[in-house]
């Protein structure tokens, strides 16, 4: 018993020391960030399927195959440099803070999109109600929040 409790510290040791030492092929921390913003996306997109956990196994092998490929590497050299860098925490972390601030930002954009999706959708809505030969004008929303409204062709904004 004291020989396997001895074999286990010894295994930990060793593979905790093995990550200091520098990969010859080591993934730049820039590259690391855009390799792990699309991972945390692959991931974000297949926790919301409804499968079991050996089809979602598979299913994220293979996206994360192909999210390693579009970035030029393999699969192990990614394990190796992610081994690294779990060596080295304060590199870790600072990889993850720009991660995050990457995930962020694109989740700032995709809202946008679909604000302005929403918009443009009520904006139809409200235009479909209404007759070409009416004489009413609707604003937008951007033109009331900005105060600026546009002149159709052929209707002329009121003077107040």
């Amino acid at each position: 018993m004291k020989n396997l409790f001895l074999i286990v510290v010894v295994a930990l040791l060793w593979t905790c020391t093995g990550g200091d030492e520098k990969p010859k092929d080591l993934i730049p921390e820039s590259q690391m960030v855009s390799i792990l913003t699309d991972i945390h996306l692959l991931e974000a997109k297949l926790s919301r399927l409804t499968l079991g956990n050996d089809s979602l196994r598979k299913i994220y092998n293979s996206f994360e195959r192909a999210v390693l490929e579009g970035h030029g590497t393999a699969k192990e050299r990614y394990e190796r440099s992610f081994q690294y860098y779990i060596a080295k925490p304060e590199r870790l972390e600072h990889i993850y803070e720009i991660v995050e601030d990457s995930l962020i930002v694109l989740e700032q954009r995709v809202t946008m999109e679909m604000d302005k999706e929403k918009e443009s959708a009520v904006e139809e809505k409200v235009q479909k109600k209404f007759h070409k030969g009416d004489t009413i004008q609707i604003p937008t929303t951007r033109e009331v929040t900005t105060g600026k409204r546009k002149s159709k062709k052929g209707l002329k904004p009121k003077a107040h």
